[in-house]
This record gives structure tokens, sequence and C-alpha cells, in this order.
């Protein structure tokens, strides 16, 4: 494994492109897990509990320069408990050890 340099920061709340990235990433890697009879469903709910997922829990982004490589994101429910609603690398990135980076970051 190869540790790319990366930066883990928080999503910019001013930032669209970033929320877009998050947005589409999640929804087109989730609805290829299900089989084809649900996708419909997922694909007309889903994206409100995308955003309100976004608005109550705190989402991570790695990033290397200017690329998005992938993002993190979960809410802190106790001391030490801490739920990951997602988690999502660029396949061309995993195996780089960022997905565990993010889950440091967010935990911490």
């Amino acid at each position: 494994m190869t540790l790319l340099p990366l930066t883990i920061r928080p999503i910019r709340p001013d930032a669209p492109s970033e929320y877009a990235f998050v947005r589409s990433a999640w929804m087109h890697s989730a609805v290829r897990m299900l089989p084809e009879h649900e996708r419909e469903q997922f694909l007309r709910i889903q994206p409100r509990v995308i955003t309100a997922l976004l608005v109550r829990s705190k989402t991570l982004l790695a990033t290397h320069e200017d690329a998005f490589l992938g993002f993190i994101v979960g809410e802190r429910h106790a001391l030490y408990y801490t739920r990951m609603h997602y988690a999502f690398v660029k396949r061309v990135y995993r195996g780089l050890g960022i997905a565990k980076r993010l889950f440091a970051a967010i935990t911490h």
C-alpha cells in the first residue's frame, strides 16, 4: 500500500461542487448494490435521505491537490460511538488506505 499525500477535511458549506460530488457518488455507488426491482424506489427516496443526513452529520472529504478522492459521512451519538452513514473512495484510489484514514479522522 502506497500512502498518497492527501488532505482530509470537512466539506465546505459554501462549496456546491463538494456537495454535488458526495451526493452523486453516494447515489451511484449505492444504487449499483441493489437488485434491479428496488432501484426505482431507491432513486425516488434516497436523495431526500442523503440531504437530511448531510445537514445533521459530519462529512469529511479526502482530496489530493484539486481532486476529490472520497468521503465519509457520520455522526457522533455518544462519547465512544460514531454512527457511520456512508463511506466512498473512487475505484482508482481504492487499496491505498484512504478509507481507513477517513474512518480514523471521523472517529477522533
